[in-house]
């Protein structure tokens, strides 16, 4: 039986962790390109794929770890924003110089 199937992240002792760190140090990305070409959006995202072919219980799998460039534009935008938080709250905490 042949399906696809997003792989939760505690199955088969972390295989998705083992997968994407597997994936970002062989670094063989292959472009997939952007999403929704026939829109008139600016900013599509574009996107990656790195895969490979694992044995889980005697059986062989094909793995695959996809990344895009619109979750590294979330996590920058993500990590700004709590960076500012940070630094207002050590400004309300910490008002004089010491």
């Amino acid at each position: 039986m042949r399906f696809i199937s997003l792989v939760p992240s505690n199955f088969y002792v972390k295989i998705s962790a083992k997968v994407r760190k597997k994936a970002y140090e062989c670094n063989s990305w292959e472009d997939l390109g952007k999403c929704c070409e026939d829109t008139k959006a600016k900013d599509r995202a574009v996107y990656e794929i790195c895969g490979f072919r694992e044995m889980i219980e005697g059986k062989e799998y094909r793995l695959h770890a996809f990344k895009s460039t619109s979750t590294t534009s979330d996590v920058e935008i993500k990590l700004e924003t709590e960076k500012n938080d940070l630094i207002k709250l050590a400004n309300s905490s910490f008002p004089e110089d010491f």
